[in-house]
């Protein structure tokens, strides 16, 4: 069932004017710590202390510590709690991301106290008890974030919040201009249209549509946006227009010609570049593909609304922050992740990637600092953004799912034997 994410985002940000402060009230209260726990208690600190971690280090493993908001939310936690910020800066490269954490969280290890993480690893982890429960900081801050995304992404099935929501994102339409107007074609929004642009691009090592399509998230993330595009249904590739999609991906590759074999194995960084080189005219990307395109953000590389195929529909996911549930600061951790929920700590996430607290996207600069505000709420009316599934087991449904999408496309089984055995081990998963 569809949830309208960012519909419910938007109308909550109306009513943001009659909702309390956004910090955290001050009386909340720690969890109990476990008997041998390393933390160091407030009660240890002296209770009248206004700042019980005063000296403390957390350690945050994120994208933005280089973005511009990272330094000033790092001396706002400094001025209310004490606690210095460290952050390690991760990969952008999202399945170097899910290797290095999962090698961390599986392995006990305390390296990271915070880490950043998108709504697939935030479930996986949550579930596999990788993560520690941040009830009373939900609670405090609950009107202020879409219910949908608290309920269904932060809770976990039982019953305990894990993940704090940072930004949403969408996969994008992105398109080069440049490309366009070198084969004398105009932007999409039609299946056929799709079909007629790309392949007049197509031309002397030029290719009128560009994907990634390497497992660890990128095939599986398309796999979707496609599915959804065609009306088809993740959990049944047997239905006509879950295998429409499959076979559209298909005969883009052979029939059309207007996307490279390369596709298969390039990871997002390979397939970035290639548009920003102009070898691309198209493609569907997560929005951060701005941040890295330079001086041709803007000029050649631009976001357009998404094409209708069947629908007119794409991806939108958030990342979160999460504590890992081995570090030796839980409680320190808790407190910066008070702070990083308040308004004022959202004020500044905004300028890092972008906000889902409604206080903060209420306010007059708030679609001035994050440049992809207008876009999403314009996404958003089109009705085009739509969330992935995501029940308990979605690491596995991404390797079943990528396991037999790329088996397929690389000519090893045929489309009858893809949806028979997807739809059989999708089923055993989520059943």
């Amino acid at each position: 069932m569809r949830k309208k994410i960012l519909s419910i985002l938007f109308s909550m940000s109306l009513l943001a004017g009659l909702t309390g402060c956004g910090s955290s009230s001050s009386n909340d209260t720690e969890a109990t710590k476990e008997e041998g726990s390393e933390n160091v208690s407030q009660e240890e600190e002296g209770e009248n202390s206004d700042k019980p971690f005063e000296g403390e280090t957390i350690t945050v493993y994120t994208r933005n510590v280089d973005t511009e908001g990272w330094e000033p939310f790092v001396e706002l936690v400094k001025e209310k709690t004490g606690i210095t910020v460290e952050g390690v800066v991760a990969p952008s490269n999202y399945s170097d991301v899910v290797t290095k954490l999962s090698s961390i969280l599986t392995a006990g290890d305390d390296s990271f106290d915070i880490v950043h993480v998108d709504e697939l690893l935030g479930v996986t982890y949550s579930t596999a008890g990788y993560l520690e429960p941040i009830n009373e900081i939900i609670e405090a801050e609950k009107d202020n974030y879409p219910a949908d995304v608290l309920e269904n992404i932060s809770k976990n099935a039982d019953g305990n919040y894990y993940l704090l929501p940072q930004e949403l994102n969408a996969m994008f339409f992105f398109v080069n201009k440049e490309v366009f107007d070198q084969a004398g074609v105009a932007v999409p929004t039609t299946k056929e249209e799709f079909l007629e642009a790309a392949v007049a691009m197509t031309k002397d090592g030029v290719y009128g549509y560009g994907a990634s399509w390497s497992k660890g998230g990128q095939l599986f993330n398309d796999l979707i946006r496609w599915m959804y595009c065609f009306g088809g249904d993740m959990y049944d590739w047997t239905k006509p227009e879950s295998q429409e999609a499959l076979q559209f991906m298909y005969d883009m590759l052979y029939k059309y010609e207007i996307i490279p074999e390369a596709a298969l194995g390039d990871t997002y960084d390979a397939l970035n570049q290639k548009l920003i080189d102009n070898k691309y005219g198209m493609i569907f990307q997560w929005a951060y593909l701005a941040d890295v395109a330079g001086d041709k953000w803007g000029e050649t590389i631009e976001i357009v609304p998404m094409p209708t195929f069947e629908t007119n529909h794409t991806l939108v996911a958030g990342w979160h922050m999460a504590i890992n549930k081995n570090s030796g600061k839980i409680d320190a951790a808790k407190a910066v992740l008070k702070v990083w929920a308040s308004k004022e700590g959202q004020m500044y996430n905004l300028q890092m990637e972008g906000s889902s607290h409604t206080q903060v996207l209420a306010t007059p600069e708030a679609k001035e600092i994050s440049r992809f505000g207008q876009t999403l709420e314009e996404y958003s009316e089109a009705d085009s953004l739509v969330p992935r599934p995501m029940p308990a087991t979605v690491n596995e449904m991404q390797e079943v799912a990528e396991l037999y999408a790329q088996s397929y496309l690389s000519n090893q089984i045929s489309l009858e034997e893809c949806v028979e055995k997807a739809t059989e081990e999708i089923k055993a998963l989520v059943e």
